[in-house]
């Protein structure tokens, strides 16, 4: 995979995560809070695995 790719893959996984997070710690809805941990979850399994991925050099 290419290093600009991946930096983007990381950072959408990320941003899903902290978007989980604030879900998780709002007072107002449970559903959001469901929501909230399942992003986490998925972002966290996300960035184990993209972080696993071999990145591939880019040639100059």
């Amino acid at each position: 995979m290419p290093q600009r790719i991946h930096q983007i893959i990381e950072r959408i996984v990320i941003a899903v995560m902290l978007l989980g997070i604030v879900a998780m710690f709002q007072p107002w809805q449970i559903e959001f809070y469901t929501w909230g941990f399942h992003m986490v979850l998925f972002g966290t399994l996300a960035f184990i695995v993209i972080s696993h991925w071999p990145v591939r050099e880019t040639e100059s």
